[in-house]
């Protein structure tokens, strides 16, 4: 589960760290929506995160796909997005 704690730690690891190139949320509980958004901005030109995986995630991500979308607009480097099992509407 993530904590706001933890969001803003992760956050700051993706904007600083150059060494990390692999991250796996997988059946990441967040039981703050605005968590995921916070941390899906981070994704953005200054992430260097190659391989990332989403699998499964609670609550959906339809509240801040959004916020992905555009960090990763924005993002060079990242390979493989792995998002299966979640269950994401159009609002």
């Amino acid at each position: 589960m993530f904590t706001t704690l933890e969001v803003k730690v992760i956050s700051y690891l993706l904007s600083k760290n150059k060494i990390i190139h692999t991250m796996d949320f997988s059946e990441c509980i967040d039981d703050n929506r605005n968590n995921f958004q916070t941390f899906f901005h981070k994704f953005d030109a200054n992430c260097n995160v190659r391989f990332l995986t989403l699998d499964n995630m609670t609550p959906d991500l339809s509240n801040c796909i959004e916020a992905l979308g555009i960090a990763l607009g924005k993002n060079k480097i990242i390979e493989v997005l792995n998002m299966r099992s979640n269950r994401i509407k159009i609002v």
